[in-house]
């Protein structure tokens, strides 16, 4: 599937190409994360030509998430490059 599970802590394994991956359990769960923020958790990941409005629309959504009480992140490749 992608996802290292099941291992025991600290133990490696396998995972496609990847080697040595090791899952961590958190010590904050998703569960905590919901109860505290009274709502769930999603990812949407922006994909298109360079200078087609990518940043544009996910700043523009970012607002009105953030108008509505709920917690966003931008991670835009531009600034992490």
């Amino acid at each position: 599937s992608g996802v290292a599970t099941s291992a025991p802590y600290g133990e490696t394994k396998t995972v496609g190409k990847s080697t040595h991956i090791s899952y961590h359990h958190s010590s904050v769960t998703k569960q905590d994360i919901r109860e505290k923020n009274n709502h769930g958790s999603s990812i949407l990941w922006f994909t298109g030509l360079s200078g087609s409005g990518k940043s544009t629309l996910a700043n523009a959504l970012n607002v009105k998430l953030f108008e509505r009480n709920i917690h966003t992140y931008v991670l835009d490749g531009d600034n992490i490059r």
